[in-house]
């Protein structure tokens, strides 16, 4: 199993994707949190309760964009979110690992902060220096650099996933580069695998 984090709009998804591309499962916990946010699944309700109907859309669905910016301006409700949401993310994640087989990669940027680094034999981080993940970031979310900042800055920094990576993946290079580092690891990882199951 192994854990696959980074800060926001460092190309963690990007990663993930030449994964998926090479046959590998990967277990998205942004995507598992926005399905329980579902108007009927398990977090809805207590979000509503939470947070009010204020930030429903017409449809009766949770507005995530407005609950971010909101949560992310607010750090007490960042808290009380992710109270909501990261156990039966870790919950929904514990169950997927038990019906996998293979070698299964999950994707998740709170990593450590769910508590899923404890299902993983090995971490992998993606990073890129921090003024192109501001740049990055206020691109791809149409955000001010002073919000940008405050989402770098909700997350743990690069400094601070050191304790608990074991490799990292550096992504401010070209695409090809990005895709040859994921590869060297991928076989590294698939060795350690197939080792791991003779000894079962």
């Amino acid at each position: 199993m192994i854990g696959l984090t980074g800060g926001i709009a460092s190309g963690k998804s990007t990663v993930s994707e030449i994964l998926c591309a090479k046959g590998i499962r990967v277990l998205d916990a942004d995507a598992i949190g926005h399905e329980l946010m579902k108007s009927g699944r398990t977090a809805y309700e207590e979000i509503c309760d939470t947070f009010g109907k204020g930030f429903l859309m017409e449809n009766g669905e949770i507005d995530r964009k407005k609950l971010g910016a909101y949560v992310f301006s607010e750090p007490s409700a960042l808290k009380k979110l992710n109270a909501i949401l990261h156990p039966r993310i870790a919950s929904q994640i514990a169950r997927d690992v038990r019906q996998t087989k293979g070698l299964c990669v999950i994707d998740a940027a709170l990593l450590t902060e769910v508590g899923l680094d404890a299902l993983c034999d090995a971490v992998w981080a993606v990073r890129v220096p921090r003024e192109l993940q501001v740049k990055r970031l206020m691109e791809r979310n149409h955000l001010s650099r002073k919000d940008a900042l405050r989402r770098m800055e909700s997350q743990l920094s690069d400094a601070e996933r050191e304790k608990f990576v074991t490799d990292w993946i550096d992504n401010s290079g070209t695409a090809q580069q990005l895709e040859k580092q994921v590869g060297e690891l991928l076989k590294k990882a698939v060795k350690a695998w197939e080792e791991s199951r003779k000894l079962r």
